[in-house]
């Protein structure tokens, strides 16, 4: 979306767009300062105009200097203006009012409008790093925190590139020509990782800029094969690092299409949640890295790469075209290794992924016990109740009950380890009887729309409104309580899990897949522990794990203060991924504060620790959540993940001189 101003005049008016008069000049202007100097120019010989002006470094090289117009209210006043499409401008852009006043827009945010901040003229005489005449997205280098403010970090260099993958490789050839050897590069997300796998001390790149989702057989500079099947063509999109799943839901619904699997939120960017293995709970796909088929990256040098498979979707003679000065890499071992990297390989741009077509799901939740759940899933049953392409699905006579058709497409149980209940819920793929109802879309906060809507098509109403609207107090009254009465916390797990039950939930399948955004608003710590579904070994972890929580409850007087969640993930081709199918175990803790932050580590040691001591180096940890503290030897690392080794010395190829490894991956991935 281009940038444009928009004006409110006085109090009473309404903001009205300004119209873009056009540059200037016809060639830009070679500094800021000309630029600036031919504004003043312009508007000495127009005195009381209406006009303001933008002023932003051309695509490639100098300062461009645009005009907008009201309409002829008098002069506009910087503090009068708003900005549409921020993330779509260079950070370095600017606006000129009619007194010759500087304000800057906020273009950390991608969308919606955006207020200008004044600031000093002199602020313009600042040095902007440069390569060649081309101005870098330099962007101010300010202290960072994650979701679960257990991860905080400061840079001392940040930037936000945008769309174009040259801004991206020229940031990464001026840090490694001008800044000291060994400056630590991370791109971030969203911060929604509880994991350190974004945070840096040294350079930071926001990841706003990158965001952009197009269907990709439409694009002759794809360089798609042509051989490629036209149904699959049709539903490859390439998509932008900074795209996040929301923006990526939304755009694909509109094409006719949709992810086949999801994680519970949708806030996260695709940079984000791509590397670090997030997963659903759809035993026939692995996490949702498997979705992808190719990988846009800038190296630490300023290299541009494609990764690909043997195989891969890329014309190779067509791409040496349509992209030179790249590297096109087709070879099983790169991409393997490249899929979940923790962002040690490089900077990704963007990524080309196989979608499906769009589907609807319905939700059914009901209660069961932990002890009636090993009963139904003993003896590898979890295969015969779910869609699954390892074990394909055979008939069973022990289910979930009737609301719980089998089988089913996903399937996911939260269980409280220290009373044994558990809620069930599984999702099923259905047609519409008709079209959309109004509103269709994805749920809003709208309270009125909430208590209003058809209760087929919306989760149960009050724990709705009470999470979208009072999570915020509710969460506070849990965290007194849990202070004041430690004892009482599985009672206020069994009461959420009680909340939760529905007989039916239909909707967009992204609506379904999220478990909403009051939930996901929530302070809370997360960890995720993988125990192999082969020989029900999940289902020894859960006896292991409650009576580790028995134990650690009666020495500590502190309980498991979320559920757990079971979910269940195909195995992954990626070198860093689970290796086979396994059952998530994520361990749920409400609160962000410091006791809260230490019971989740502390708690979470105490599970691997047992699970590790009693089923092996198979139980592994998730990437982007916290790490169980022993789990992270090379020695452990090495024992889970059979090809540690084989993903290390890819790595090491990409980044030689581990500058794209902070302290925490360093300790990973290349100790001493």
């Amino acid at each position: 979306m281009p940038a444009t101003l928009s004006w409110k005049p006085t109090v009473i008016s309404a903001a009205q767009p300004m119209l873009q008069r056009g540059a200037l000049a016809t060639a830009p202007y070679a500094t800021r300062r000309e630029a600036v100097a031919a504004v003043a120019v312009w508007q000495h010989k127009h005195p009381g105009s209406d006009s303001a002006f933008l002023v932003t470094p051309g695509a490639r090289g100098g300062w461009v200097a645009q005009r907008f117009s009201g309409s002829g209210h008098g002069e506009v006043d910087a503090k009068e203006l708003t900005l549409t499409g921020a993330g779509a401008l260079h950070p370095q852009s600017f606006v000129i009012d009619a007194r010759g006043r500087v304000a800057r827009p906020d273009v950390t945010k991608p969308a919606g409008e955006v207020s200008l901040r004044e600031v000093h003229e002199s602020s313009l005489d600042a040095p902007v790093p440069q390569v060649g005449s081309r101005v870098l997205p330099l962007v101010p280098a300010t202290p960072q925190v994650n979701h679960g403010r257990n991860v905080t970090w400061s840079p001392t260099l940040a930037f936000r590139p945008g769309r174009d993958i040259e801004q991206l490789a020229d940031i990464m050839k001026w840090v490694a020509k001008t800044q000291p050897a060994g400056t630590v590069i991370k791109a971030g997300g969203s911060r929604h990782a509880w994991s350190k796998a974004a945070a840096s001390d040294g350079v930071y790149l926001h990841p706003e800029g990158m965001g952009f989702i197009e269907l990709a057989g439409a694009s002759p500079l794809e360089s798609l094969r042509a051989d490629l099947p036209a149904a699959q063509r049709s539903k490859l999109v390439r998509a932008g690092a900074g795209t996040t799943i929301r923006q990526l839901n939304a755009d694909l619904w509109s094409k006719g299409l949709a992810l086949p699997v999801l994680g519970g939120f949708d806030g996260q960017t695709l940079a984000g949640v791509l590397p670090t293995g997030t997963h659903g709970s759809v035993l026939s796909h692995g996490p949702l890295a498997e979705l992808v088929r190719s990988i846009d990256l800038v190296k630490p040098n300023g290299d541009k790469v494609r990764i690909e498979p043997a195989g891969g979707p890329t014309d190779a003679a067509a791409f040496a075209r349509t992209h030179p000065g790249w590297s096109l890499m087709q070879e099983d071992a790169t991409f393997d290794a490249a899929l979940v990297n923790l962002g040690t390989f490089g900077v990704v741009h963007s990524y080309l992924l196989e979608t499906r077509e769009k589907f609807y799901l319905n939700e059914v939740r009901t209660k069961t016990t932990g002890r009636e759940a090993r009963e139904v899933l003993r003896g590898g049953n979890v295969y015969d109740l779910l869609d699954n392409s390892t074990l394909p699905p055979g008939a069973t006579e022990r289910t979930f009950g009737a609301g719980h058709p089998v089988p089913a497409f996903h399937l996911e149980l939260l269980w409280n380890p220290h009373t044994d209940s558990m809620l069930v819920t599984s999702r099923h793929p259905v047609e519409l009887d008709g079209p959309e109802p109004a509103g269709f879309g994805r749920p809003t906060r709208d309270l009125v729309r909430t208590v209003s809507a058809d209760p087929k098509f919306t989760r149960p109403k009050l724990q709705t409104v009470l999470s979208d609207h009072l999570g915020g107090l509710l969460s506070g009254l849990n965290e007194v309580l849990k202070d004041l009465a430690p004892s009482t916390t599985p009672g206020l797990v069994d009461g959420a899990l009680d909340a939760l039950v529905d007989g039916q939930y239909t909707q967009r399948s992204y609506n379904v897949f999220n478990i909403g955004d009051g939930a996901n608003l929530l302070p809370a710590q997360s960890a995720t522990l993988s125990v192999p579904l082969r020989d029900d070994q999940y289902l020894r972890a859960l006896d292991i794990m409650r009576k580790t929580a028995d134990t650690f409850s009666r020495e500590h007087g502190q309980y498991q203060t979320g559920p757990i969640s079971l979910r269940f993930v195909k195995g992954s081709r990626a070198a860093l991924g689970d290796p086979e199918d396994v059952c998530k175990l994520e361990l749920i803790f409400s609160g962000n504060g410091p006791d809260d932050q230490a019971l989740a580590k502390a708690l979470t040691e105490k599970y691997y620790a047992a699970l590790h001591a009693e089923l092996g180096d198979d139980v592994r940890f998730h990437w982007g959540q916290i790490p169980p503290q022993s789990g992270q030897s090379v020695e452990r690392l090495r024992a889970a993940f059979p090809r540690f080794d084989e993903f290390n010395e890819v790595r090491r190829r990409f980044d030689p001189d581990g500058v794209m490894l902070n302290p925490w991956q360093r300790q990973l991935f290349a100790p001493g």
